[in-house]
């Protein structure tokens, strides 16, 4: 399993803004394998901060998405050579 996190500050008056681009942003990385993801609003703590979650159960579904970020890598999404 891997979850991956982001952390965001969101000016005020653009969480709508934000939250659209991460729903559309959800999308893909559903259909890259992530069985889940996650918005989450934090209440504390200076400006408006926001983490965007991804959960993938296997490691291949990590690689898929990694590959997608980074075409031009091949081998291992960690830079190790087997």
């Amino acid at each position: 399993m891997f979850v991956g996190r982001t952390v965001w500050e969101v000016n005020q008056g653009r969480e709508g803004d934000f939250i659209g681009v991460c729903r559309r942003s959800s999308e893909i990385h559903k259909r890259l394998g992530a069985v889940n993801v996650a918005l989450i609003a934090h209440s504390t703590g200076p400006g408006h901060l926001m983490t965007y979650v991804l959960h993938f159960e296997t490691v291949p579904g990590t690689a898929r998405l990694w590959m997608h970020w980074h075409p031009t890598r091949s081998g291992s999404p960690w830079g190790v050579s087997s």
